[in-house]
C-alpha cells in the first residue's frame, strides 16, 4: 500500500479546487493528532502523526467554505510518532516458505505536506464537515527485517488525511457550537476494494484567525 492509497484515490473525483485567492476572511489554524491503520489481505501499516495545517477561509453565508489546494509551497506539517509495517508474500519463494518483511520507524521525524481539501460549515443546521489529504514531501526512515534477505534500512512515503466521513459517500456532518472552534475527537473507516480498510483515529482542533 503507497501513502494512503484507499484515501487518495477516493478523494480525487471529488475534491474542489481553491482557484482563485481566497478573500480576507481569515484562517482555521489546525492541529491534528492522527492514527491510521491500513489493512491489504497480509499487508499492514499503521502510523501516527501531530499535524499542524492552515486553511484559508473563501466563502462565508448560509456555508462557510475553507480551502487549500497547495501547489506552489506546504500549508502543513507532521512529526511522525509511530510507523510499522508488516507484510507476507503471497506465493512461496524457492525455500517453500512465505517471505515475511516488517519495518518499524526508526526515529520521529518531521515532514512537509502538501495539502488538498476543504471545511465545510453549514451555519444554519451548525454542522461542518471535513476532508483534506495530505501528502509527505520527505520520506521518513524505517528499520526493517525480511525473513530471507535480513535486516536493512528503507525510506517510505507517507500520506495523511482528517475526514469526518469516506468522500466516496454522502458525507456525515459533526455538529458545533462555536463556529470559530471546530474540535472533535473521531473515529472513520473507509472500505477499498478487495476488502482492503484504512481506519483514521484523530483528534483535531480548528480556531479561525482574522
Amino acid at each position: 500500500m503507497k501513502t494512503s492509497t484507499l484515501l487518495l484515490a477516493a478523494l480525487a473525483p471529488v475534491i474542489l479546487p481553491a482557484g482563485a485567492v481566497a478573500q480576507k476572511l481569515g484562517t482555521y489554524a489546525g492541529t491534528a493528532t492522527i492514527h491510521a491503520t491500513e489493512v491489504s489481505g497480509k499487508s499492514r501499516r499503521e502510523y501516527t502523526g501531530k499535524v499542524t495545517i492552515n486553511v484559508p477561509v473563501t466563502s462565508t453565508g448560509g456555508s462557510t467554505m475553507a480551502e487549500v489546494d497547495d501547489v506552489d509551497k506546504p500549508s502543513a506539517t507532521a512529526t511522525i510518532t509511530e510507523f510499522t509495517s508488516s507484510k507476507e508474500e503471497t506465493s512461496k519463494g524457492a525455500d517453500g516458505k512465505y517471505a515475511t518483511l516488517s519495518c518499524k520507524l526508526a526515529r520521529p521525524t518531521e515532514i512537509p505536506l502538501n495539502s488538498q481539501g476543504s471545511i465545510t460549515i453549514d451555519t444554519r443546521a451548525k454542522t461542518y464537515t471535513v476532508f483534506i489529504a495530505m501528502v509527505g514531501l520527505k520520506q521518513v526512515p524505517l528499520d526493517c527485517v525480511h525473513s530471507q534477505s535480513g535486516a536493512h534500512k528503507r525510506q517510505e512515503g507517507i500520506g495523511l488525511s482528517i475526514a469526518t466521513h469516506d468522500p466516496s459517500s454522502t458525507p456525515k456532518a459533526l455538529a458545533y457550537t462555536d463556529p470559530a472552534r471546530l474540535a472533535a475527537k473521531h473515529k472513520l473507516t473507509i472500505n477499498g476494494s478487495g476488502g482492503a480498510t484504512t481506519t483514521l483515529e484523530q483528534e483535531w482542533d480548528f480556531q479561525l484567525r482574522r
